[in-house]
Protein backbone atom coordinates (compact mmCIF):
# COMPACT_ATOMS: atom_id res chain seq x y z
CA UNK A 1 0.00 0.00 0.00
CA UNK A 2 2.62 2.62 0.94
CA UNK A 3 4.88 1.62 -2.50
CA UNK A 4 1.71 2.19 -4.42
CA UNK A 5 0.87 5.13 -2.74
CA UNK A 6 5.05 6.55 -3.18
CA UNK A 7 4.27 5.81 -6.84
CA UNK A 8 1.28 7.81 -7.22
CA UNK A 9 3.34 11.35 -6.25
CA UNK A 10 5.67 10.67 -8.79
CA UNK A 11 4.53 8.86 -11.76
CA UNK A 12 3.60 11.41 -14.36
CA UNK A 13 -0.23 10.00 -15.76
CA UNK A 14 -0.25 7.14 -18.65
CA UNK A 15 -1.21 8.84 -21.88
CA UNK A 16 -4.41 8.10 -22.98
CA UNK A 17 -4.89 6.51 -26.91
CA UNK A 18 -6.15 8.95 -28.94
CA UNK A 19 -10.24 8.52 -29.24
CA UNK A 20 -12.49 10.26 -31.48
CA UNK A 21 -13.32 13.67 -29.93
CA UNK A 22 -11.08 13.41 -27.25
CA UNK A 23 -8.25 16.25 -26.31
CA UNK A 24 -4.83 15.35 -28.24
CA UNK A 25 -2.30 13.73 -25.60
CA UNK A 26 0.02 17.23 -25.99
CA UNK A 27 -3.16 19.38 -24.51
CA UNK A 28 -4.17 16.82 -21.93
CA UNK A 29 0.22 16.76 -20.80
CA UNK A 30 -0.43 20.72 -20.39
CA UNK A 31 -3.32 19.99 -18.13
CA UNK A 32 -2.00 17.79 -15.65
CA UNK A 33 1.44 19.60 -15.57
CA UNK A 34 -0.76 23.17 -14.42
CA UNK A 35 -2.33 21.05 -12.26
CA UNK A 36 0.37 19.14 -10.43
CA UNK A 37 2.76 22.00 -10.29
CA UNK A 38 0.04 24.61 -9.06
CA UNK A 39 -2.68 21.69 -7.41
CA UNK A 40 -0.70 18.58 -5.86
CA UNK A 41 -3.48 17.20 -3.69
CA UNK A 42 -6.09 18.04 -6.51
CA UNK A 43 -3.30 16.51 -9.08
CA UNK A 44 -3.23 12.98 -6.96
CA UNK A 45 -6.97 12.92 -6.42
CA UNK A 46 -7.60 12.80 -10.22
CA UNK A 47 -4.63 10.26 -10.88
CA UNK A 48 -7.12 8.11 -8.56
CA UNK A 49 -10.55 8.34 -10.45
CA UNK A 50 -11.90 5.94 -12.74
CA UNK A 51 -10.00 6.63 -16.09
CA UNK A 52 -12.97 7.32 -18.58
CA UNK A 53 -13.83 10.62 -16.83
CA UNK A 54 -9.96 11.46 -15.92
CA UNK A 55 -9.22 13.65 -18.86
CA UNK A 56 -12.44 16.11 -18.83
CA UNK A 57 -11.75 16.73 -14.91
CA UNK A 58 -7.91 17.26 -15.53
CA UNK A 59 -9.29 19.80 -18.42
CA UNK A 60 -11.49 21.07 -15.75
CA UNK A 61 -9.16 21.52 -12.84
CA UNK A 62 -6.76 23.19 -15.12
CA UNK A 63 -9.46 25.55 -16.09
CA UNK A 64 -9.70 26.40 -12.18
CA UNK A 65 -6.38 26.51 -11.80
CA UNK A 66 -5.69 29.03 -14.76
CA UNK A 67 -8.72 31.14 -13.62
CA UNK A 68 -7.51 31.43 -10.37
CA UNK A 69 -4.55 32.79 -10.74
CA UNK A 70 -5.50 35.41 -13.38
CA UNK A 71 -5.95 38.10 -9.99
CA UNK A 72 -1.97 36.86 -9.30
CA UNK A 73 -1.19 37.47 -12.66
CA UNK A 74 -2.96 40.70 -13.50
CA UNK A 75 -2.16 41.94 -9.93
CA UNK A 76 -3.75 45.44 -9.65
CA UNK A 77 -4.07 45.95 -13.20
CA UNK A 78 -8.03 44.94 -12.69
CA UNK A 79 -9.04 46.15 -16.25
CA UNK A 80 -6.10 43.07 -17.87
CA UNK A 81 -7.22 40.49 -14.93
CA UNK A 82 -11.00 41.40 -16.69
CA UNK A 83 -9.86 41.12 -20.24
CA UNK A 84 -8.41 37.63 -18.94
CA UNK A 85 -11.48 36.72 -17.73
CA UNK A 86 -13.73 37.34 -20.81
CA UNK A 87 -10.98 35.40 -22.55
CA UNK A 88 -12.41 32.32 -20.63
CA UNK A 89 -16.16 33.47 -20.82
CA UNK A 90 -15.91 33.35 -24.29
CA UNK A 91 -14.31 30.43 -24.88
CA UNK A 92 -16.85 28.80 -22.83
CA UNK A 93 -19.59 30.39 -24.50
CA UNK A 94 -17.58 29.41 -27.84
CA UNK A 95 -17.18 25.61 -26.94
CA UNK A 96 -21.07 25.77 -26.37
CA UNK A 97 -22.11 27.88 -29.05
CA UNK A 98 -21.49 27.98 -32.62
CA UNK A 99 -17.60 28.54 -32.02
CA UNK A 100 -16.65 24.83 -30.60
CA UNK A 101 -14.56 24.62 -34.41
CA UNK A 102 -12.67 27.82 -33.89
CA UNK A 103 -11.78 27.03 -30.15
CA UNK A 104 -10.90 23.37 -31.05
CA UNK A 105 -8.54 25.34 -32.84
CA UNK A 106 -7.36 27.91 -30.14
CA UNK A 107 -3.67 28.75 -29.60
CA UNK A 108 -4.51 28.13 -26.19
CA UNK A 109 -3.71 24.07 -25.25
CA UNK A 110 -6.53 24.52 -22.20
CA UNK A 111 -9.09 25.88 -24.28
CA UNK A 112 -8.46 23.13 -27.17
CA UNK A 113 -8.37 20.63 -24.51
CA UNK A 114 -12.20 22.01 -22.74
CA UNK A 115 -13.80 21.97 -26.49
CA UNK A 116 -12.52 18.08 -27.38
CA UNK A 117 -14.08 17.44 -23.45
CA UNK A 118 -16.96 19.38 -22.82
CA UNK A 119 -19.66 19.09 -25.61
CA UNK A 120 -19.85 15.50 -25.59
CA UNK A 121 -19.82 15.18 -21.81
CA UNK A 122 -23.18 17.10 -21.38
CA UNK A 123 -21.99 19.29 -18.89
CA UNK A 124 -23.73 22.82 -17.59
CA UNK A 125 -22.62 25.62 -19.10
CA UNK A 126 -23.59 27.83 -16.03
CA UNK A 127 -21.03 26.60 -13.59
CA UNK A 128 -18.21 27.53 -15.84
CA UNK A 129 -19.88 31.07 -15.93
CA UNK A 130 -20.35 31.22 -11.57
CA UNK A 131 -16.91 30.38 -11.13
CA UNK A 132 -16.07 32.77 -13.50
CA UNK A 133 -18.71 35.82 -11.95
CA UNK A 134 -16.66 34.97 -8.63
CA UNK A 135 -13.08 35.71 -9.43
CA UNK A 136 -14.36 38.68 -11.06
CA UNK A 137 -15.97 40.50 -8.41
CA UNK A 138 -12.60 38.67 -6.65
CA UNK A 139 -10.89 41.79 -8.70
CA UNK A 140 -11.95 43.96 -7.27
CA UNK A 141 -10.27 42.87 -3.71
CA UNK A 142 -6.74 44.56 -4.16
CA UNK A 143 -3.90 41.65 -4.37
CA UNK A 144 -1.02 41.02 -2.40
CA UNK A 145 1.80 43.07 -3.76
CA UNK A 146 4.98 40.29 -4.30
CA UNK A 147 7.26 43.04 -4.33
CA UNK A 148 6.63 44.36 -1.23
CA UNK A 149 9.38 42.85 1.08
CA UNK A 150 9.02 42.42 4.61
CA UNK A 151 10.82 45.58 6.23
CA UNK A 152 8.42 47.58 4.39
CA UNK A 153 5.94 45.17 5.35
CA UNK A 154 7.41 46.28 8.95
CA UNK A 155 7.28 49.40 8.29
CA UNK A 156 3.96 50.63 6.95
CA UNK A 157 1.86 47.45 8.94
CA UNK A 158 -0.62 47.89 5.46
CA UNK A 159 -2.93 45.20 4.90
CA UNK A 160 -2.69 44.92 0.71
CA UNK A 161 -5.82 42.20 0.53
CA UNK A 162 -8.68 41.13 3.24
CA UNK A 163 -11.56 39.88 2.59
CA UNK A 164 -14.55 42.29 3.70
CA UNK A 165 -16.54 39.07 6.07
CA UNK A 166 -16.82 35.90 6.54
CA UNK A 167 -20.28 35.14 4.53
CA UNK A 168 -17.58 36.56 1.07
CA UNK A 169 -15.19 33.71 2.42
CA UNK A 170 -18.28 31.75 2.23
CA UNK A 171 -20.28 32.48 -0.87
CA UNK A 172 -16.52 32.41 -2.89
CA UNK A 173 -16.28 29.38 -1.46
CA UNK A 174 -19.75 27.99 -3.01
CA UNK A 175 -19.44 29.57 -6.15
CA UNK A 176 -15.82 28.59 -6.82
CA UNK A 177 -15.43 25.04 -4.99
CA UNK A 178 -19.30 23.59 -5.01
CA UNK A 179 -19.32 24.34 -9.15
CA UNK A 180 -16.30 22.25 -9.74
CA UNK A 181 -18.13 19.24 -7.56
CA UNK A 182 -21.19 20.05 -9.93
CA UNK A 183 -18.97 19.44 -12.79
CA UNK A 184 -17.47 16.27 -11.48
CA UNK A 185 -20.95 15.21 -10.64
CA UNK A 186 -22.22 15.21 -14.09
CA UNK A 187 -19.56 13.55 -15.59
CA UNK A 188 -20.86 10.51 -13.94
CA UNK A 189 -23.93 10.67 -15.53
CA UNK A 190 -26.34 10.10 -12.79
CA UNK A 191 -30.13 9.75 -12.84
CA UNK A 192 -32.15 12.70 -11.58
CA UNK A 193 -32.81 11.47 -8.47
CA UNK A 194 -28.91 10.68 -7.95
CA UNK A 195 -27.86 13.85 -8.81
CA UNK A 196 -29.93 16.14 -6.74
CA UNK A 197 -28.82 13.90 -3.66
CA UNK A 198 -25.41 14.54 -4.41
CA UNK A 199 -25.83 18.03 -5.45
CA UNK A 200 -26.88 18.53 -1.61
CA UNK A 201 -23.64 17.08 -0.39
CA UNK A 202 -21.67 18.75 -3.23
CA UNK A 203 -23.01 21.96 -1.98
CA UNK A 204 -21.70 21.53 1.48
CA UNK A 205 -18.50 19.78 0.54
CA UNK A 206 -17.33 22.63 -1.75
CA UNK A 207 -18.30 25.45 1.09
CA UNK A 208 -15.70 23.45 3.59
CA UNK A 209 -13.24 22.70 0.71
CA UNK A 210 -13.22 26.39 -0.56
CA UNK A 211 -13.04 27.65 3.51
CA UNK A 212 -10.58 25.74 4.48
CA UNK A 213 -8.47 26.61 1.48
CA UNK A 214 -8.54 30.48 2.88
CA UNK A 215 -7.32 29.04 6.04
CA UNK A 216 -4.34 27.18 4.65
CA UNK A 217 -3.29 30.32 2.77
CA UNK A 218 -2.75 32.41 5.89
CA UNK A 219 0.82 31.58 6.29
CA UNK A 220 1.62 32.07 2.73
CA UNK A 221 -0.09 35.17 2.50
CA UNK A 222 1.62 37.18 5.52
CA UNK A 223 4.89 37.87 3.45
CA UNK A 224 2.73 39.52 1.09
CA UNK A 225 1.44 41.96 3.51
CA UNK A 226 -2.24 40.28 2.96
CA UNK A 227 -4.36 37.85 4.88
CA UNK A 228 -7.38 35.54 4.97
CA UNK A 229 -9.31 36.77 8.29
CA UNK A 230 -12.35 38.45 7.39
CA UNK A 231 -12.62 42.27 8.97
CA UNK A 232 -15.34 41.14 10.66
CA UNK A 233 -13.36 38.22 12.44
CA UNK A 234 -10.68 41.07 12.67
CA UNK A 235 -13.35 43.88 14.73
CA UNK A 236 -14.90 40.86 16.78
CA UNK A 237 -11.78 39.58 17.97
CA UNK A 238 -9.52 42.70 18.44
CA UNK A 239 -7.06 41.94 15.98
CA UNK A 240 -5.11 44.62 14.27
CA UNK A 241 -3.00 44.71 11.71
CA UNK A 242 0.45 44.41 13.70
CA UNK A 243 -1.14 40.89 14.79
CA UNK A 244 -2.30 39.94 11.47
CA UNK A 245 0.80 40.68 9.71
CA UNK A 246 3.99 39.83 12.46
CA UNK A 247 1.75 37.16 14.38
CA UNK A 248 0.37 37.15 18.31
CA UNK A 249 3.54 38.39 20.64
CA UNK A 250 1.52 38.27 23.58
CA UNK A 251 -1.16 35.59 25.25
CA UNK A 252 -4.06 37.62 24.82
CA UNK A 253 -2.84 38.30 20.99
CA UNK A 254 -2.75 34.71 20.88
CA UNK A 255 -6.14 33.74 21.82
CA UNK A 256 -7.29 36.71 19.88
CA UNK A 257 -6.12 35.31 17.03
CA UNK A 258 -6.77 31.26 17.84
CA UNK A 259 -10.38 32.41 18.34
CA UNK A 260 -10.35 34.40 14.49
CA UNK A 261 -9.24 31.34 12.97
CA UNK A 262 -11.42 28.87 14.77
CA UNK A 263 -14.49 30.83 13.76
CA UNK A 264 -13.70 30.51 9.94
CA UNK A 265 -12.40 26.76 10.66
CA UNK A 266 -16.19 26.11 12.55
CA UNK A 267 -17.80 27.30 9.77
CA UNK A 268 -15.49 24.79 6.88
CA UNK A 269 -16.39 22.00 9.89
CA UNK A 270 -20.00 22.66 9.90
CA UNK A 271 -20.10 22.36 6.26
CA UNK A 272 -18.10 18.97 5.79
CA UNK A 273 -20.07 17.51 9.29
CA UNK A 274 -23.11 18.10 7.57
CA UNK A 275 -21.90 16.98 4.35
CA UNK A 276 -21.01 13.64 5.80
CA UNK A 277 -24.32 13.44 7.57
CA UNK A 278 -26.37 13.22 4.33
CA UNK A 279 -23.93 10.93 2.49
CA UNK A 280 -24.94 8.56 4.73
CA UNK A 281 -28.85 9.91 4.83
CA UNK A 282 -29.63 10.17 1.03
CA UNK A 283 -27.25 7.20 0.61
CA UNK A 284 -25.24 8.66 -1.80
CA UNK A 285 -23.24 5.89 -3.78
CA UNK A 286 -19.46 4.68 -3.25
CA UNK A 287 -18.74 5.48 -6.82
CA UNK A 288 -19.76 9.19 -6.34
CA UNK A 289 -17.88 9.61 -3.07
CA UNK A 290 -14.69 7.79 -4.51
CA UNK A 291 -14.92 9.86 -7.96
CA UNK A 292 -16.22 13.33 -7.29
CA UNK A 293 -16.02 13.73 -2.83
CA UNK A 294 -12.01 12.49 -3.06
CA UNK A 295 -10.48 15.66 -2.37
CA UNK A 296 -12.83 16.19 0.81
CA UNK A 297 -10.10 14.22 2.66
CA UNK A 298 -7.50 16.82 2.28
CA UNK A 299 -9.76 18.94 3.74
CA UNK A 300 -10.95 16.85 6.33
CA UNK A 301 -7.22 16.05 7.68
CA UNK A 302 -6.53 19.37 7.32
CA UNK A 303 -8.74 20.87 10.17
CA UNK A 304 -8.07 17.66 12.48
CA UNK A 305 -4.89 19.17 12.51
CA UNK A 306 -5.83 22.90 12.79
CA UNK A 307 -7.66 21.65 15.95
CA UNK A 308 -4.71 19.57 17.13
CA UNK A 309 -2.50 22.85 16.48
CA UNK A 310 -4.72 24.48 18.91
CA UNK A 311 -6.23 26.75 15.89
CA UNK A 312 -2.89 28.01 15.04
CA UNK A 313 -3.45 28.51 11.30
CA UNK A 314 -0.23 30.63 10.95
CA UNK A 315 1.96 27.66 11.42
CA UNK A 316 3.12 26.45 7.80
CA UNK A 317 3.37 22.62 8.38
CA UNK A 318 -0.09 22.11 9.47
CA UNK A 319 -0.54 19.50 7.09
CA UNK A 320 1.69 17.82 3.61
CA UNK A 321 -0.60 16.96 1.29
CA UNK A 322 2.82 15.16 0.07
CA UNK A 323 3.43 13.41 3.16
CA UNK A 324 3.09 9.52 2.82
CA UNK A 325 0.66 8.73 4.79
CA UNK A 326 -1.70 11.29 3.61
CA UNK A 327 -0.86 9.43 0.17
CA UNK A 328 -1.56 6.23 1.50
CA UNK A 329 -4.75 7.34 2.98
CA UNK A 330 -5.67 8.95 -0.02
CA UNK A 331 -5.12 5.72 -2.22
CA UNK A 332 -6.99 3.70 0.46
CA UNK A 333 -10.06 6.20 0.40
CA UNK A 334 -9.97 5.71 -3.98
CA UNK A 335 -11.53 2.05 -3.21
CA UNK A 336 -13.08 2.08 0.75
CA UNK A 337 -14.57 5.71 0.15
CA UNK A 338 -13.25 9.23 1.82
CA UNK A 339 -15.64 8.57 4.78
Amino acid sequence: MRAAAARLGRRRPRPLPPIRGAASRADLQHCWDLVQRSDYEAYCCLRLAPASIQPALVAIRAFNVETAAVKTVAGENVLAGRVRIQFWRDAIEAIYGDGEAGAAQSNEPLTRALAAELPARGLTAAHFHRILDARERDLEVPPPNPKRNWLRLTLTLTVTEQPDALRDVEAYADATQSSLLYLYLELLQLDADAMRRAQRVAQNFGVAIGVATALRALPHLVPLGATGVPRDLARKHELYTRTLLQGPRTEAEGEAMAAATYDMARLAHGYLDEGVELVRELEVPMRVQRSAFLHVLGTKEYLESLEARQFDAYQPDIFNAQSLGFMSRLFTASFAGPF
